[in-house]
This record gives structure tokens, C-alpha cells and sequence, in this order.
């Protein structure tokens, strides 16, 4: 089957200088016999003209062209309500009016590959429809036999649009029970499973053929053909191209498998203007039998090099480049705004293939798509040269896609921009121009967990704090903001931003919230694969084409610190202890525990308040009321995990410290301990102590918030005393007492309850456990000194009102004057200041330096017990018996 190309049509050609896609095209969604070919270009099961919109026909143009007009030539079918729409590149460029086969169009194609594709209007019910709606249940069918562009000047490429299919079998489709033949129509050529790709369905022959003409002398030609796809097997199908009938030369048509694939074959020779010229492509036999390989393909594309004719019919074709690649490379890398550059603009042949000498002038700038210039006209003069430097490119605008714009004027020295020019391009590649960093602004005040604060940000321009202008990137769209933890094993926290735009590089005041603590690298970085400069992802690395990362460290301290928990424990139980000395402060004291907790501003924990990441050391303190004016020694101590040494204060107002230590998922709990501190010989009125309030003294946080302070959360100190009662008997078996008394100078609240049993010595009736104060053991020796025991049994016990029982068993009636001593809790010995000692229970030690008994027993009574004040030998103590004797002031002994 042979394609003719008629000889009015190449005189149309010719005299007006249009380009023709030549070809019969059926688009549409109905088999029919009556168009060419009867396969529509669609699927079977669909009405729509996506197929080939997706799919469009390739056509090239040798020159940078002015389209006015395209029209399809012969048409058939195309309804008279049917608008035409015409895509170029996949742009719709125009839309006809009802029943119109031709648009008028003002269009710039530069040289080089380009994509088309028409249709008509969409129906449902009959009625038409946007073809976007849903719903429409038909598309206007109809064909043609070229397409004609309309142009200022012709093109030295033969452009064959119909879609081909040789061989001997119809399309199939496959199930799992066997083959048949498919009506599919026009294949989905990504999908595998399509296989085969053949349209039209039906084979049209073994092998079809195009005839052709050039108009110029040429050093090679190249056959382009589009999408050819299901080679089974190479070697055996053939591109020949003939002149004048004589085989020129066979190019093998193979692919590495049945998938879809352009092939360029190209014949090196000089070529006269060619009148007679043929491409045959012949589907081969299978070497092993089975009849001939299945072949479809969509375009033909025939390309010329045209040489020139004595310097009239030179066709040039110009490119820029990064001046450190070469015309095997010609890429454009990411540019920085305002850091200056440099490109190649380099003189090439008609092909684009080969650098070409030129002379004359040459004119650039860098353009976008809506042809905005960025530059100045640059110019330059090329002499009988192929090479030369566009230099000092600056630009000052942030721009995601642009080109270099190249104008020449052949044998001429001229200004820029040139008035008339012989033509123009635009470089092959596009390249972006970005930002050179981002800069992150934090406030200056402190930032705390949970609440809101500012963060600003700029893109700024290279080597400058000139903020980029045009850039107007949005969060998460091409950068991202993040936020890390800066030590290990800390946790990272959250961070929050309001959505936000960059306004010509700037972005103030944006609202952010990070609900942990710690210093945070806070990172503005491009999100690579969504970048700013994504077009030139194939050409330029990620360190020249991302935006420079910038990062700064915001410290984040807690919002809130709370006395959370608050417990005043008295040692005895109850609201009032006794005075002690220091070392028995174990014993018995007032303990204040507190749980100290650290807050966000949404009331969360902050685990990492703790030694291992931000905690630090937090001090709280107690302030009392005390009754007291008079200098008071309180003996202090923690109870905490730290810090667990004595030390004396000088007022009760204690400060305890929380250590960074002992802080556990943000909380921490300690205690301290005091008492007032007694000595032996110096009685001390009772001491009220009242906890009045807790406050956080240490500027932790935002917000310090104190403990609440119950009403209960008081005690009363009292100084004590053991006073024992002498005994003299004459029964093996008796008993005397040890009472426990407290000191007060005047008869006031504290001691309102008790009755005065020596003067301003007070019984503690309310003494009724011997975890306040006990007598510990008795000893009975025969001197005043606590050495060897004689074979007399004593023992103590305690009633409910603050009175030891000592009972007595002489059973071996040992006749004489003995001493039982007491061992006691050590904040109960009492003696006037300079008639002993400082309390001492251990062997040797004396009843001046411990309480002690007289007892004697007699076998005839000479009188009734007396009661004895613990000292002997010559020592008086004056006391005053008020309730138990009347006599007045008696000296014990």
C-alpha cells in the first residue's frame, strides 16, 4: 500500500509556506466503516477523547514559526453543532464556532518537537454537554486527511500523522480460556496489560510506504518514528528509504522488548534536493515460521539537515547552556538570585545537532513563559564563530521556570533589541532561579511549654540581607518548618505553626506553640522532591538547587510550677512535740513533705524536667507564725534522697531545695524535718508554730504557684521533764512514780489543760504513748552510780494521763538504800542549770546525769515515801511541791 502525497498539495506547500501534518485521523467513539481508518481514537467501552489528548500527534518544525490559522483538510463527519478544539503541547489554543473546521490562532512554536491534537464537542441524550460532565454517552465522530498550520514561514521536516498497523493478525485480547479478536479500538499504551498495542485493529498490509520531497540540499536525514510499538523480534522489520526507486539505505527496527518506543534512524550523506523520494516500513517474518511481526506506530517524522546554498539558505539554530557543559549537555543548572553567572550561547546547525559558524549579532535576555523579561538585552557578536559567553547574569526575582529568549541577525553589527531579526529561540532548557537561604527569627523573650509565640522568617538573596523578591512559597508546599530535640535521649515535643506564605521572601510574626521543654533546633528546609527549583531536579544536585536550610536553637522553659501535693506531719500524732536536742531529731520533729510539679500551659507533665535534660535545681520555702520573740534554736534537716546533713537555722522560715535529682516525669517530692532545740538546764516557755504559707522561690517558670495551707497544719513545742518519786518501805513488793512534766513560765492556752505539780511545771496528761517519751529500762545498783545491778527487780509502765508506774520486787528482802535508775528518752532529762549534767546512760555515768530513784526498804517502817527531785550525795535541788505536798518549799536530796 503506497501513501501519495499529491503535487497540489506540496504547490500549496510551497507558495504559501504552511506546514501539513499529513494523515488520516479518526477522532471520535464509533466503529465505522465510512471514516478512515474505522477505529476511532478511543476505547471501546468509553466515550471520551482523552486517548488522544493523552496520545497526541508529534510533529516537528526545523524553524521558529508564526502560526495564524490551522484547519483540517477533507473533513467528514464533523457535526454542524460541533465546536473544534485544537491542543497544542497540551494547551487548548482555540476553539471554533459550531460546525467550523478551522480556528484562527496568533501562536509562536519555537523549533523543535511539538504535540497536537483536535476535537469536536461532547453529547448526552443529544444534547451537547461540557465534556467534563458526567454522563456523556457521546463524542462527535468524524476524520480528516492532514492538518494545516497556517504559517509565516515553512519548515524543512515531512510530517506523517496516521496511525499504522502492519503485519497479518487483527488486535486480540486474551482471557484465560483462549484469544479473540478486539475490538478495542485505540490501546492504553502504559498498560501491560492492553497487549498487544495494535491500530487500528485490523492490519492494513505487510508493509506501507510514504513518498516524499525536500527543497534543500542536505549532509543527512532522519526518520523519526513515534511510539512503534510490539517488535517481537529483531532483525527482521525494516525502515528503507529509496530515491527515485533505488534503495539508499534499510535501517533494522529494533527494541530490547515489545514495549513502546521512539526510534531516530539517521542516513550520513550529502543529499541533493530530493523529487522522488520513499520510506517503506516492511513487517518481517519470524525466522523460526509463524507468519509476519505485528508492528503499530503513530507518526513518521522526516528531518532533513539542510546545508546552505551559497550562503543564502543557511538555516541556523541557536542553544545556551552552562558554560561548564558542551552541546552534549545542554542543561541550564538552578541560578541563586542576585549571585552573578555565566552561559554559553552557542551557534548550531539547522538540526540543533552540530555547531555551525555565524557572523552577526546575536541578542539575549532571560524570559518566562508569559515572555516577562529579567534581564536587559545582552549582545553579542559573533565573528565566523560557533561559541560565545552570555556573562554577569544577574537577576533579582525569584522564579521557578524560565529560559534564555536568543535573537540573531545574520552579517550585521546592530543594536539590542535588533529591529529586524532573521529569528529567534529560546534555549532547550528551562532552569529555576531561588533564594540563596532562609533565615529564622525567634523572639527575644523567653518562650514557654504550651504557649503561643512569634517566629519570622525570610529567603534572602545571595550575599546580601535583601529579602527575596517573588518569592511567595507556602508552608508545606515546597519547604517544611520541624523542630528537634538538641540532646539525646530527650523527648522531642511538638511544634506547632499557623499556616503561613512567604510575601517576596518575608513572613513576620508567625504563631507557633511547642509543647515540651529544652533548647529545640528549630529548621526551615525545602522538602526535596517538592522544591522551589523541582524543574531542574534532573540537571542540578540537591546542594545548588535546594534553598540553604537555616536553622536556630530557641530555649523552651516550663510555662508552670506548682506545689502540687503538701503534708505537715507531726512525729507524736498529734498537734503538739517536745523540744529536743539535735540528735534526736529522728525521733521526734515536724515533718514538712512537698510534691513539686512542672507544667505546659495545657496543664501536660514535662518529662523532661530532669537531671538528663533541662530540670535544674528548685528551692521552695516555708513561712511561719511562732509565738515566740525570743532566740530560738530550730534544728533542721532533710529527709529527701539529697542533701540529708544537718543544719541549724536561724529562723524557722525554712528554704528546702528540690534537686535536679529528684525530679521523675516532671514531679518531685521532698521533705525536711525540724524541732526546737532544748538544753538540759535551761527550760523554754512553749513555742506555737503555725505554717502560714509555701511559695516556689526559684524562677522555674512562668507561673509559681505556692501550696495550700490547711488551718490544722500547726503544732506546739513543749520543754519536758521525768519527775520522779523517792520511796522508802518495808513491803519486798511496791511502787512509786515517774511523772512526765512541761515547763511554762505563765498559765496560759498551752498549758490550760494541765495541772501545775511543781512551780511552772505543768503535768502532760495528754502523754499517753510511749512513742513521745519513754522510760526505757531501770537499772537498781546500791551507790548513785550506774555500774553492776544488785538482785532487786523493777519495772515501768504507763498510765493515760503522762504518770509511770516503777513497780518494786525485793523478794530476797535486801535491806538498805539503793538507787533505781532511769533510762529515758533523752528530751525528757531536766536538771537546774549547774547541779549536773548533760543526760548520760551508760555505765559509770551518775543520777547527777540521768533520773534516778532512792529506794530503801527496811523491815519496820520508820515513815512514808518521800519524793526525791534525781539528786543526791549532798546536792540540793530546790523545787516547789504545789499539788502533792503542802508543807511549802522542801529540798530534795
Amino acid at each position: 500500500m503506497r501513501f501519495i502525497l499529491l503535487l497540489a498539495f506540496f504547490f500549496t506547500l510551497f507558495l504559501r509556506a504552511d506546514i501539513i501534518l499529513e494523515g488520516y485521523l479518526h477522532p471520535g467513539d464509533n466503529k465505522n466503516t465510512m471514516y478512515t481508518p474505522e477505529d476511532p481514537l478511543t476505547r471501546y467501552d468509553e466515550s471520551t477523547y482523552d486517548y488522544y489528548l493523552n496520545n497526541p500527534s508529534r510533529f516537528y518544525v526545523t524553524e521558529d514559526v508564526n502560526i495564524t490559522k490551522i484547519e483540517l483538510v477533507a473533513p467528514y463527519g464533523f457535526e454542524t453543532d460541533s465546536n473544534l478544539r485544537v491542543y497544542i503541547d497540551g494547551n487548548l489554543v482555540a476553539t471554533g464556532n459550531d460546525g467550523e473546521t478551522f480556528v484562527d490562532v496568533d501562536l509562536y512554536l519555537t523549533a523543535g518537537m511539538h504535540a497536537i491534537a483536535v476535537r469536536g464537542s461532547c453529547y448526552r441524550n443529544g444534547r451537547e454537554r461540557d465534556c467534563s460532565s458526567r454522563n456523556i454517552d457521546d463524542i462527535d465522530d468524524f476524520h480528516f486527511s492532514a492538518i494545516r498550520l497556517v504559517s509565516d514561514r515553512g519548515s524543512s521536516a515531512i510530517n506523517f500523522i496516521q496511525r499504522r498497523h502492519i503485519g497479518d493478525t487483527p488486535d486480540y485480547i486474551c482471557y484465560g480460556f483462549g484469544c479473540y479478536e478486539s475490538n478495542d479500538n485505540y490501546d492504553d499504551l502504559t498498560n501491560d496489560n492492553d497487549k498487544p498495542f495494535y491500530y487500528p485493529d485490523d492490519f492494513e498490509d505487510t508493509s506501507v510506504s510514504y513518498d516524499f520531497n525536500t527543497s534543500c540540499s542536505a549532509d543527512r536525514i532522519t526518520f523519526f518514528i513515534s511510539r512503534i510499538r510490539d517488535i517481537h523480534e529483531n532483525g527482521i522489520n525494516k525502515l528503507n528509504f529509496y530515491i527515485d526507486n533505488s534503495l539508499i539505505k534499510s535501517f533494522d527496527l529494533n527494541a530490547s522488548d515489545d514495549s513502546v518506543y521512539d526510534l531516530n534512524l539517521t542516513y550520513y550523506g550529502n543529499l541533493s534536493p530530493i523529487s522522488n523520494g520513499k520510506v517503506e516500513i516492511v513487517s518481517g517474518t519470524f525466522t523460526g515460521g509463524g507468519g509476519y511481526d505485528d508492528i503499530s506506530w503513530d507518526e513518521l517524522i522526516i528531518i532533513p539537515r539542510c546545508l546552505p546554498d551559497n550562503g543564502n539558505n543557511v538555516n541556523y539554530k541557536f542553544d545556551a547552556w552552562d558554560t561548564f557543559r558542551d552541546i552534549n549537555d545542554r542543561n541550564i543548572s538552578t541560578k541563586i538570585i542576585s549571585k552573578d553567572f555565566s552561559l554559553t550561547i552557542a551557534s548550531l546547525d539547522e538540526m540543533g545537532t552540530n555547531y555551525q559558524e555565524f557572523n552577526g549579532t546575536v541578542c539575549v535576555q532571560i524570559v518566562d513563559d508569559l515572555n516577562r523579561s529579567f534581564t536587559p538585552w545582552q549582545k553579542l557578536l559573533f565573528s565566523d564563530q560557533n561559541l560565545s559567553t552570555y556573562s554577569s547574569i544577574v537577576l533579582s526575582n525569584a522564579l521557578k521556570k524560565v529560559r534564555v529568549l536568543i535573537a540573531w541577525k545574520r552579517d550585521i553589527d546592530d543594536s539590542c533589541p535588533l529591529s529586524v531579526e532573521d529569528n529567534r529561540t529560546l534555549s532547550t532548557d528551562n532552569f529555576a532561579v531561588r533564594p540563596d537561604r532562609f533565615i529564622i527569627y525567634p523572639p527575644s523573650n523567653q518562650i514557654y511549654a504550651g504557649e503561643d509565640f512569634n517566629l519570622s522568617f525570610a529567603a534572602k538573596v545571595f550575599g546580601s540581607d535583601t529579602n527575596a523578591t517573588d518569592y511567595n512559597e507556602t508552608l508545606k508546599g515546597s519547604f517544611t518548618v520541624n523542630a528537634n530535640e538538641t540532646k539525646v535521649g530527650c523527648e522531642n515535643g511538638t511544634l506547632t505553626l499557623a499556616s503561613f506564605s512567604f510575601t517576596s521572601g518575608e513572613a513576620k510574626n508567625i504563631t507557633a506553640n511547642y509543647d515540651e521543654i529544652g533548647d529545640i533546633n528549630v529548621t526551615v528546609k525545602e522538602i526535596n522532591g517538592s522544591e522551589f527549583a523541582r524543574i531542574d531536579f534532573d540537571d542540578t544536585n540537591d546542594s545548588e538547587r535546594l534553598i540553604a536550610s537555616n536553622t536556630t536553637t530557641i530555649n523552651v522553659k516550663p510555662y508552670e510550677a506548682n506545689i502540687t501535693d503538701l503534708n505537715f506531719t507531726v512525729s507524736t500524732g498529734q498537734n503538739w512535740l517536745y523540744m529536743i536536742k539535735n540528735s534526736d531529731l529522728k525521733d521526734m520533729n515536724v515533718t514538712l513533705e512537698a510534691v513539686l510539679s512542672v507544667f505546659s500551659k495545657n496543664g501536660t507533665l514535662l518529662n523532661d524536667f530532669n537531671s538528663s535534660c533541662y530540670g535544674e535545681d528548685v528551692e521552695i520555702k516555708f513561712f511561719y507564725d511562732v509565738n515566740s520573740s525570743g532566740n530560738i534554736d530550730i534544728t533542721a534537716v532533710y529527709l529527701g534522697t539529697t542533701n540529708d546533713a544537718n543544719s541549724s537555722l536561724e529562723d524557722i522560715n525554712k528554704t528546702m531545695r528540690f534537686d535536679v535529682t529528684l525530679f521523675r516525669n516532671g514531679k518531685a517530692k521532698n521533705r525536711y524535718a525540724f524541732d526546737v532545740n532544748r538544753s538540759f538546764d535551761n527550760p523554754i516557755d512553749p513555742i506555737f508554730v503555725k505554717l502560714k504559707e509555701v511559695n516556689i522561690i526559684t524562677n522555674v517558670a512562668k507561673r509559681l504557684n505556692g501550696a495550700k495551707v490547711k488551718d490544722d497544719m500547726n503544732a506546739t513545742f513543749y520543754f519536758a521533764r521525768v519527775w520522779p518519786k523517792d520511796i522508802s518501805t518495808n513491803k519486798t513488793d511496791d511502787n512509786t512514780t515517774a511523772k512526765i512534766l512541761v515547763f511554762s513560765s505563765i498559765k496560759n492556752e498551752f498549758v490550760k489543760d494541765f495541772n501545775e505539780t511543781l512551780v511552772n511545771w505543768y503535768q502532760n496528761s495528754y502523754h499517753s504513748n510511749i512513742s513521745y517519751g519513754n522510760i526505757v529500762e531501770t537499772n537498781v545498783t546500791d551507790t548513785t552510780i550506774l555500774n553492776t545491778d544488785v538482785n532487786i527487780n523493777t519495772s515501768s509502765s504507763l498510765d493515760n494521763n503522762g504518770t509511770f508506774n516503777i513497780n518494786i520486787s525485793n523478794s530476797n528482802a535486801l535491806e538498805g538504800v539503793f538507787y533505781i535508775h532511769l533510762n529515758i528518752s533523752s528530751w525528757l532529762w531536766y536538771l537546774p542549770k549547774g547541779f549536773g549534767e548533760d543526760y548520760n546512760y551508760t555505765s559509770g555515768s551518775s543520777c547527777l546525769s540521768h533520773p534516778c530513784i532512792k529506794y530503801e526498804y527496811k523491815t519496820q517502817t520508820q515513815g512514808n515515801a518521800v519524793e526525791s527531785g534525781g539528786a543526791f550525795k549532798g546536792v540540793d535541788i530546790e523545787d516547789i511541791n504545789i499539788s502533792d505536798n503542802k508543807r511549802g518549799i522542801r529540798l530534795f536530796r
